[in-house]
């Protein structure tokens, strides 16, 4: 187009108003291409960064079960008061309970570990627990059949979260406390610590596929985008350069 006004303008002058309507095209067509580049990249980041907030702020949904013990009549579960990502200085209480599902009365062994929980809380006095290492316990109790038995105890989130981790799957931003059912609840960690867990979930085969099509489809796209931009704004600049000398070319006729 741009080069059949050039050659036609020696034939006919009269192509000032087509000259001006393409100018007029090229200059909206400069702003779609534009808006789209930006909206591509608004879109993209997005995504990723409400992948990276679902992924820290959803709570994984467990359910009771039988434990993995040598007892098969007792069924294990815990609860907790955490309804929130977990902050500096946030008190949860958990409660862990134990329920006698046979017709015979049975021992208890209320013993929990708590090595993920302490690399973010500190125990909170005031339990009737015993610890050893990161583990707590309660003495040995009976329950009746078709009984049931709670323990109870609580712990503060730390005031300033550690920088490193202590133990190879800790400090990955999610508190976890397994009794029967696991509990696993998001830390408001840093937003430098929240991007490096998000990157290592995607070592999960499924999500990194996922994640690696919708990145190509939002590159192509926008690789698209901004090389329409650019050719749109040289054919715009280069057209108004071209009516700047409409003076030099008659002057050359």
């Amino acid at each position: 187009m741009f080069k059949d006004i050039i050659l036609g303008y020696y034939r006919s002058p009269s192509l000032g108003n087509k000259i001006q309507n393409y100018e007029n095209k090229l200059k909206k067509d400069l702003r779609w291409w534009t808006f789209s580049s930006f909206a591509i990249l608004f879109v993209f980041f997005t995504f990723f960064f409400s992948s990276l907030i679902n992924s820290l702020n959803t709570p994984i949904k467990t359910k009771d079960f039988k434990s993995n013990t040598a007892n098969p009549n007792l069924v294990y579960s815990i609860s907790s008061t955490a309804k929130h990502n977990l902050k500096p200085g946030d008190i949860i209480s958990y409660t862990l309970k134990i329920q006698n599902i046979s017709n015979l009365p049975q021992r208890t062994n209320f013993e929990v570990n708590l090595s993920d929980v302490l690399e973010y809380a500190d125990l909170v006095d005031g339990a009737d627990y015993k610890e050893s290492g990161d583990k707590i316990y309660w003495n040995q109790d009976t329950i009746n059949a078709g009984q049931s038995e709670r323990k109870i105890f609580a712990i503060k989130m730390k005031e300033k979260f550690p920088a490193l981790k202590k133990q190879g799957d800790s400090f990955d931003c999610i508190i976890k406390v397994n009794f029967g059912n696991e509990l696993a609840y998001p830390v408001k960690c840093p937003i430098s610590k929240s991007i490096e867990t998000f990157i290592n979930q995607l070592s999960s085969y499924s999500k990194f596929k996922t994640t690696a099509k919708n990145i190509l489809f939002f590159s192509i796209l926008f690789a698209i985008s901004v090389y329409m931009t650019l050719r749109t704004n040289l054919l715009y600049k280069e057209i108004r350069y071209f009516k700047r000398h409409l003076g030099d070319f008659n002057n050359a006729r």
